[in-house]
């Protein structure tokens, strides 16, 4: 594995594969730097020093871009490389060993300062770039179970390992604001005056009260929204952040129940699907179903009630067909492929919505 030489902790810093085995813990980039440690054991300081900075840097890049960092920390190391120059000639050696550590400090406090400089204090209405509030709450999972989260406002979240989830913690907003990275599970309390908005680094997810998923952790190519009850509404972040103020006019996807969007961040499309695994719209509603003689029309109004999930089939094709059969646990596919079989029809799943294909009952 060719690496670029190492000569300072800014190096480090700047180094692609070292940012890898720190913030995603890359088993081959690891075996890389822990055979580099082992050859380099001087070096220990510079490493425990870069990492500290890798994940300061890390967890600001929502307001910082890193071509502003990389330049900015350049610049640093340069002019402390420019006053140990000097320095060397009045300092004695036994100070040697602890200037590196001062000088680390150093940087990490003035790269520190650096990014809380750059970072713009956006108001709610100004969207052209993602929101930064002065009193915000974090949360963020660093353990191996799931974070259960208790927001002001009422709302549940569930954050998966490694999520992070900021909110602003204001009253006086228009709107309830979270910026997630990584995946978690929302049960947001209803308020219409109030809809809550969950930013991502692709994705703005848009809501008044209902429980849903988001998916969109560091690194990955395809971030997803998935309702588990109510409706959402889902946008790119670009198109959210720089929407016509004059026209109001926002393209985005509308979600109920079951649905789920998923966005490729590679391709710039958008695709909207049925969640892999439906649940019923209402956790209370009974989900078995007796059927005797039973008009298909009917049974397919019962799913689509119990399920949330848009059903379209043809009436008149229909109008004498009928269902009898015991559903109790079935998942939802395993339900509807098993009315279809009964009158020897087929579904198909478009744009998020059940298609019913049958020729009738004779």
């Amino acid at each position: 594995m060719q690496q670029n030489p190492v000569y300072s902790v800014y190096d480090l810093i700047a180094n692609g594969s070292f940012k890898k085995w720190i913030l995603y813990q890359d088993e081959k980039e690891g075996l890389y730097w822990h055979n580099w440690i082992a050859e380099n054991p001087d070096k220990l300081e510079w490493v425990a020093v870069a990492k500290s900075m890798v994940l300061l840097l890390n967890s600001h890049t929502h307001a910082v871009g890193s071509e502003e960092v990389d330049a900015e920390a350049a610049s640093i190391m340069l002019r402390l490389d420019e006053e140990k120059e000097t320095e060397a000639l009045y300092v004695p050696s036994i100070w040697s060993r602890a200037g590196t550590w001062v000088a680390a400090a150093v940087l990490l406090l003035m790269l520190t300062a650096m990014i809380y400089l750059l970072t713009p204090s956006v108001e709610p209405s100004d969207y052209k770039s993602l929101p930064v509030y002065n009193n915000k709450l974090v949360f963020e999972n660093s353990g191996d179970s799931v974070l259960r989260v208790a927001l002001p406002d009422g709302s549940r979240v569930l954050l998966e390992k490694n999520a992070r989830l900021q909110y602003a913690d204001d009253d006086s907003l228009k709107q309830r604001v979270a910026l997630l990275s990584g995946d978690a599970f929302f049960d947001i309390a209803h308020n219409p005056s109030h809809p809550f908005v969950v930013y991502t680094s692709s994705i703005v997810t848009h809501v008044l009260g209902t429980s849903f998923w988001v998916k969109a952790s560091p690194g990955i190519t395809t971030s997803s929204a998935i309702v588990r009850t109510g409706k959402v509404a889902v946008f790119r972040k670009e198109d959210y952040l720089h929407r016509s103020t004059s026209s109001g006019i926002l393209q985005g996807v509308v979600l109920s129940a079951n649905q789920q969007v998923s966005y490729d961040i590679a391709h710039d499309r958008v695709y909207k699907a049925l969640a892999a695994d439906p649940h019923a719209a209402s956790p209370d509603a009974d989900t078995i179903l007796n059927l005797d003689a039973q008009p298909a029309v009917a049974v397919f109004e019962q799913l689509e009630a119990l399920y949330g999930i848009p059903i379209i089939v043809d009436k008149q094709t229909l109008a004498g067909c009928a269902v009898t059969a015991v559903l109790g646990n079935e998942s939802f596919y395993e339900k509807i492929t098993t009315i279809c079989k009964i009158l020897n029809a087929s579904y198909e799943i478009i744009d998020g919505t059940i298609v019913i294909n049958s020729k009738g009952c004779k």
